[in-house]
C-alpha cells in the first residue's frame, strides 16, 4: 500500500507488519474464514497380520486422519481384495466419529498370504492387511495307489497319502498308517513290506479322513528245486522225491502244485505225488514242473534181489572129449532185471560125463548126459548136456593092398579118433568103391577081378581108404594124375589107380611140373618124365628094371636113379649108378654123375654129358 503526503509517497511495510503482529488483538471488522481440513493419511488398526482359516471371517479396521492428525469422520473408505480371494462386506464404509471405518472379510479357499487394501480418495498411501490363510481339518485322505501287489515276501513298495480340508488344501495333518493284518504285510511310514501270501489293507489315517490301500501277497514262483537231486533204489521199490519252488527273494511257496514225470518209464515210474518206483535197471530223470518251471533228479534203478536164473545155452552137445565150452547164468530180480555181480555158483549132475569149474566152463569127459546147474541166492536153472565123440579122424590099414589071384584076401582095419585125439570105440561102415574088383565084409577085403578100387572105412561121416589093386597079371602101363608135389606111391595118383611095382611103366606126362615127389625108395620096370614135367627123387633111390627116359628131368639131391636091368637111358638125369646094361639112346645130361658097378654104359654115338659131383 502507498500512503501519499505532501512529501511523496511511501512505503508502509511497518504498518503491514505491525498489523500482522497484532491481528490476535486488532480487530480489523472482518472475521477469517474457517480452514478446511482434509484426510491425510490412513492406518490399519484392527485385523493386519491376523491367521485366519480358509473361508472364514475377519474384521478389518482403519483410521483416517488429517494433516493434523485428528481423527476425521464421515470419511468413505474403499475396501479391496489384493490377494487371498474371498468376498468384502462391502466395497466401502464410512468412518465413525472415531475415524474408524471397519468391514468384515471372508477370506477365500486356498491356503496361503492375502492381503486387503483400504484407500481413502485424495490419500496416496493405503492402509494394507495382510493375512495368513491357514487350511482347514483334514476332511480327505488319499493315497498314491489304489491297490499294492506283491510277488515274493520281502518286497517292499512305498505309498504317500495327502490329507487334504475341504477346499483341497493340504490339512498338514501327520498320517497315522496301520495294517489290518500284519501277517500278510506291515506298513510303516508308507513302507509296505511283504510278509505272508493272502491279502489285507493298509490304512493311512489324517485327522478323521481315512483312505485304504488294498494290499494282494501273492507269491509267483521263479524256480523250483527237487530233492532228492539223486538217489539209487532197487527195481521193484519205491523213493519219494519232493519239490519246492521259491519266489524272487528264495522264500518257499507254501502249498505249492506240481506235475511230476519220469524221462524213461522203462527204468523208474513217478505218481503224481512223486513217489517214484524203480521198474529197470538204469538211470532216469525225474521232473517236477510248475508252469513253465521245473527241475529234474536223477534216479537210478539197480538190480533188486535173485528170483530167477537163467543158463544159456539151454541145451549143448560135445564131440569130443576134452571138448570144452563156457556157460553163462543170468540172475533176474523179480521185475526181470539183470542183478549184476550176482554170486553164481556151479555144479554138475554127472562128473563122470562133464565136469564144470567155478565159471561155467564145462568140459566133456565121458559119454552120456548130464546136466550143468547154476545156482544163486536159492534159486537155479540146469542146461541139458551131452557128450557123444564124433571122428574127426579115420586112420585105415593098410596103406595099401595087391591081390594078385582072385579070391586072394586081405584084413583092413580103421581106427577112429576124436576132434582131440581121443580114441572112439564103435562100429565102422566097410565099402568097396568098385565091388567088381574087390569086395569088402566087416574089413576082410577079397578080390574079384583085375583092377583097382578103394576100400573105404567110415566112421560118423568121416573116412579113409585103403587102394586095392588086383593085378593076376604084370606089366601095367600107369600115367600120373596126381597133384604137384604129391608121393610117387600115392595109389589114387595113378591111372590106372595102383603103386606103380618093377613090373610097370610109370609115365609123367607134360604140364605137370614138380609132379610127382619119392618120398622113399621105389622101383618101375620103365619111368618115363615129359618134357615139362619133373620127377624129383629127394634123397631117395628109384630102381629102373629097363628104361630111364626124361625128355623133362629126373632130379634128387642126394638121392640117385639105379639102373639094374638092360635098357634105355635118355634126357635128363640126375647120379646113375648101372648095375645092369644102359644104353644112351639120345643126348643123355647126368647133372649128379656116373657111377658104373659091375654093369655096362653103352651110348651108340649119343653125347653122355656128365656134370661134375658124380
Amino acid at each position: 500500500m502507498r500512503i501519499m503526503n505532501g512529501t511523496g509517497t511511501r512505503t508502509v511495510a511497518v504498518v503491514v507488519l505491525a498489523c500482522a503482529f497484532l491481528v490476535a488483538t486488532c480487530d480489523t471488522g472482518t472475521p477469517p474464514e474457517p480452514k478446511e481440513l482434509k484426510p491425510a493419511a490412513i492406518q490399519a488398526t484392527q485385523g493386519a497380520n491376523a491367521t485366519v482359516e480358509v473361508a472364514g471371517d475377519v474384521a478389518l479396521a482403519a483410521r483416517v486422519t488429517d494433516a493434523n492428525g485428528g481423527t476425521m469422520s464421515g470419511v468413505a473408505v474403499q475396501w479391496s481384495i489384493a490377494s487371498g480371494g474371498g468376498s468384502l462386506a462391502s466395497a466401502s464404509s464410512t468412518t465413525d466419529n472415531t475415524g474408524v471405518a471397519t468391514v468384515v472379510w471372508t477370506v477365500g479357499t486356498t491356503a496361503g498370504d492375502g492381503e486387503v487394501r483400504a484407500s481413502v480418495s485424495g490419500v496416496s498411501s493405503s492402509a494394507n492387511f495382510p493375512v495368513t490363510l491357514t487350511p482347514g481339518p483334514a476332511t480327505t485322505v488319499t493315497l498314491s495307489a489304489d491297490t499294492a501287489w506283491f510277488t515274493a515276501l520281502d518286497d517292499t513298495a512305498t505309498y504317500t497319502a495327502a490329507a487334504e480340508d475341504a477346499y483341497g488344501n493340504d490339512a498338514g495333518e501327520t498320517i497315522q498308517w496301520a495294517a489290518d493284518d500284519d501277517q500278510v504285510a506291515t506298513v510303516s511310514d508308507g513302507l509296505v513290506t511283504a510278509v505272508g501270501p493272502g491279502e489285507t489293507f493298509a490304512t493311512a489315517t489324517g485327522g478323521t479322513a481315512v483312505d485304504t490301500l488294498v494290499v494282494v501277497v501273492a507269491q509267483e514262483p521263479v524256480g523250483v528245486t527237487v530233492s532228492p537231486a539223486a538217489d539209487t533204489v532197487a527195481s521193484g521199490n519205491t523213493l519219494a522225491f519232493s519239490a519246492g519252488a521259491e519266489d524272487a527273494n528264495g522264500h518257499g511257496i507254501a502249498d505249492a502244485a506240481f506235475t511230476w514225470a519220469s524221462s524213461d518209464t522203462l527204468v523208474a515210474v513217478v505218481d503224481a505225488t512223486g513217489v517214484a518206483t524203480g521198474r529197470a535197471v538204469g538211470s532216469a530223470f525225474i521232473v517236477a514242473a510248475m508252469g513253465a518251471l521245473s527241475d529234474t533228479a536223477t534216479i537210478t534203478v539197480t538190480a533188486g534181489g535173485a528170483a530167477s536164473v537163467v543158463v544159456s545155452p539151454g541145451t549143448h552137445s560135445f564131440g569130443a572129449l576134452d571138448e570144452t565150452h563156457q556157460f553163462t547164468a543170468t540172475v533176474y530180480d523179480g521185475q526181470g532185471n539183470v542183478v549184476p555181480g550176482a554170486s553164481v555158483t556151479w555144479s554138475s549132475t554127472d562128473e563122470g560125463v562133464v565136469t564144470v569149474d567155478g565159471s561155467g566152463l564145462a568140459t566133456a569127459v565121458g559119454n552120456g548126459s548130464a546136466g550143468v546147474v547154476a545156482s544163486a541166492g536159492g534159486v537155479e536153472d540146469t542146461a541139458a548136456a551131452t557128450v557123444q565123440q564124433v571122428a574127426a579122424t579115420v586112420v585105415a590099414a593098410p596103406l595099401e593092398a595087391v591081390l594078385t589071384a582072385a579070391g586072394d584076401t586081405v584084413r583092413a582095419q580103421a581106427s577112429a579118433e576124436d576132434a582131440n585125439g581121443h580114441a572112439m570105440t564103435g562100429s565102422v561102415t566097410w565099402t568097396s568103391t568098385n565091388p567088381g574088383v574087390a569086395s569088402v565084409a566087416d574089413g576082410l577085403v577079397q578080390a574079384v577081378a583085375d583092377g583097382t578100387t578103394q576100400i573105404v572105412a567110415t566112421v560118423d561121416a568121416v573116412a579113409d581108404s585103403v587102394p586095392v589093386s588086383v593085378l593076376t597079371s604084370a606089366g601095367v602101363s600107369r600115367t600120373w594124375t596126381g597133384e604137384a608135389g604129391a608121393d610117387w606111391v600115392a595109389p589114387l595118383s595113378w591111372s590106372p589107380a595102383g603103386r606103380p611095382n618093377a613090373a610097370d611103366t610109370a609115365m609123367v606126362p607134360s604140364g605137370t611140373p614138380a609132379s610127382p615127389v619119392l618120398n622113399g625108395d621105389a622101383a618101375v620096370g620103365r619111368v618115363d618124365v615129359a618134357g615139362g614135367a619133373t620127377l624129383a627123387l629127394g634123397s631117395h633111390t628109384l630102381t629102373v628094371a629097363v628104361d630111364a627116359v626124361a625128355t623133362g628131368a629126373i632130379t634128387a639131391t642126394t638121392g640117385r636113379l639105379v639102373h639094374a636091368g638092360t635098357g634105355w637111358i635118355s634126357g635128363n638125369l640126375p647120379l646113375l649108378e648101372v648095375t645092369g646094361t644102359a644104353e644112351a639112346s639120345s643126348a643123355t645130361t647126368l647133372t649128379g654123375g656116373l657111377r658104373v658097378l659091375g654093369g655096362t654104359l653103352r651110348t651108340q654115338g649119343q653125347t653122355v654129358t656128365i656134370q661134375p659131383g658124380g
